[in-house]
Order: C-alpha cells, then sequence, then structure tokens
C-alpha cells in the first residue's frame, strides 16, 4: 500500500516563477500544514531508502543522485537511474578514500614523533591503523573495485620506513659527534701533535727499538687488515640478512591487508546479496498482496496478468 499526499499550490498561482526568492511570509498556510504532515510521515513511518546493492540513500547520496539527474536533463539528455549511481559512487569512494587515509595518516604522523623505531614496532602500528582505515573506507565506499586505496596505504607505509631509515641515520651521526666532541676539542687544542713530538725524539733515540717497532706495526697491520676484512664481510651479510628480514616483514605486511580487505569485500558482497533477497520477498509481497486486492474486486484480468509477470521474475 501507498500513502498519497496532495499538495495544494504554494502560493498565488503568479508568484509560483519565484518560488526561490519569494517571501516566506507569501507561502499558503494550507500548504506548510501538508508539507508538516509529509515530513513527519516520512521522520515517522517511511522506510529507509537503498539503492538496488544496498547502499544506503542518506541526504548526501540523495543530493548527488538529484545533482546528477538534474544536469543531464539540463544537458538535453535522457537521464539514467545507473549512469547516476556511478557517478554517485565515484564521488562518495573518493571521499570515502580521503576519510580512511586521514585516519592512518594521522595516526602514522604521531607515531613518527617517536622515530627511529625497530621495524616490527613500525609494522605492528602500520597494521592496526590500516585496519582502522579500511574499516572508516568501507562504511563509506560503494561498488569500489579499482583498489587505489590499498595502493596508497602501501606506498605510503613505504615512505615512513625512508623517513624511520634517515632518523635512524641522524640519531646516528648525533650520538657519533657527540662521543667524538672530547676527542675533536683536544686536537683542536693541539694535544695530540705535542705527543707526537715527544714520540719522535724518543724514536730518533731509539733506532734500533724504531724498527722493530715499525717490523711489528706492519705484521699488526696486516693482521687487522683480515680482521677489518673479516668484520666488513660479516657487517655486509648481516646488513643484507636484515634487509631481507625487512622485505620479508613488509611482505607479510602486505598479504596481512590484502587478506582483510579481501574478508571486508566478500562481507560487503555477502550483506549486499542478502539485502537483494529480500528485497525481492518485499516486491513479491507486495505483488501478492496486490494481486489479491485485484482479485476481490472483480479485475480477475489484471490479476492473472500480473501473476504472469511474477512467474517471469521468479525464473529470472
Amino acid at each position: 500500500s501507498r500513502k498519497c499526499f496532495t499538495f495544494p499550490f504554494p502560493t498565488n498561482p503568479d508568484n509560483v516563477s519565484y518560488l526561490e526568492t519569494l517571501d516566506p511570509a507569501e507561502i499558503s498556510k494550507r500548504f506548510l500544514e501538508v508539507t508538516g504532515r509529509f515530513c513527519q510521515f516520512i521522520f515517522d513511518q517511511s522506510q529507509v531508502k537503498n539503492l538496488k546493492d544496498g547502499h544506503t540513500v542518506t541526504g548526501r547520496v540523495l543530493g548527488h543522485l538529484a545533482k546528477t539527474y538534474v544536469d543531464t536533463i539540463s544537458s538535453g539528455a535522457v537521464p539514467c537511474l545507473e549512469n547516476a549511481v556511478i557517478a554517485m559512487a565515484m564521488i562518495e569512494n573518493e571521499a570515502a578514500f580521503q576519510e580512511g587515509f586521514e585516519v592512518y595518516q594521522s595516526g602514522m604522523e604521531k607515531l613518527k614523533n617517536s622515530f627511529p623505531l625497530e621495524l616490527n614496532e613500525i609494522t605492528l602500528e602500520h597494521q592496526c591503523f590500516s585496519l582502522m582505515a579500511t574499516q572508516t573506507f568501507m562504511k563509506r565506499s560503494f561498488r569500489d573495485s579499482d583498489g587505489k586505496y590499498l595502493e596508497t596505504i602501501n606506498h605510503q607505509f613505504d615512505r615512513y620506513l625512508w623517513d624511520n631509515e634517515k632518523a635512524s641515520e641522524a640519531k646516528c651521526e648525533n650520538l657519533i659527534s657527540v662521543l667524538s666532541e672530547p676527542m675533536t676539542e683536544r686536537i683542536n687544542q693541539g694535544f695530540y701533535a705535542r705527543i707526537a713530538e715527544v714520540l719522535e725524539k724518543f724514536l730518533q733515540q731509539k733506532v734500533a727499538v724504531t724498527t722493530a717497532i715499525l717490523q711489528a706495526d706492519d705484521k699488526l697491520t696486516e693482521n687487522e687488515r683480515r680482521i677489518c676484512g673479516k668484520i666488513l664481510l660479516e657487517q655486509e651479510i648481516k646488513a643484507q640478512e636484515e634487509r631481507q628480514c625487512q622485505l620479508e616483514e613488509k611482505m607479510a605486511t602486505e598479504q596481512q591487508n590484502n587478506e582483510e580487505r579481501v574478508r571486508q569485500v566478500i562481507q560487503r558482497m555477502e550483506e549486499e546479496m542478502l539485502f537483494q533477497q529480500q528485497e525481492t520477498k518485499r516486491a513479491m509481497d507486495s505483488k501478492l498482496r496486490e494481486q489479491a486486492a485485484l482479485m476481490e474486486n472483480g479485475f480477475q484480468e489484471k490479476a492473472n496478468k500480473m501473476a504472469c509477470e511474477m512467474a517471469v521474475e521468479e525464473e529470472e
């Protein structure tokens, strides 16, 4: 059954062309009364409107659809609901993308103040904020299929890893500078230069000892070179292992994020499918009631025609 409202003229017929600029005092009281009852009915009894995919038609969504329709008609084209929905979906998805990305970026920017951090700490926080952002995005997104949102999150995560690495380098440089400051100050004061002069005089007095020391120093240098080479090789291997570990952790994180997004998409699809089934059942029940009413009132031919239409819909 449907509830119908008959609206009287909002004002004198001569003023209809000027409704947008009309003074509120010139609007008919009768029109305002009917409008009030209509709005009250919508607020109290009317069901929430949904698109066929189950997306709720909020005031914002309705505004997008209405604007698309008006723009299409103004251009001289024939309005199409599906095209309007596609245009609305693009607008909504872009807004959903911005909302979700802001959630992620806001959390990671606060974390950035604590850089440098261990990779596992950053990864855990990234997963947490990424999940929150994905949930925010999914609440508003509609017919999202290009995956642009997730790619942007991953690219942003790469930038935060780079920022963390640079912060680590800066901290190391600062620490080295602090530790070497006393030595630098002594060099500037010429402390080590005086020691060198004393050593040179001593070596001149002890030529034989000097020769032995230099020979021992050469051997020591060779040993040190081998030791240093071994240490550098071990450090390089360790650095490669750390880079490999970082890469594996990053790939594991991306896989988890992808799996979570797929899970949410599947959940959304199941909800939409359930909604469509409910809508189909509701429409069928409504038609059955209408058919019964036609038969009761003697409109057998129309009732039979409606029965045929319902049979075709069930087959589809």
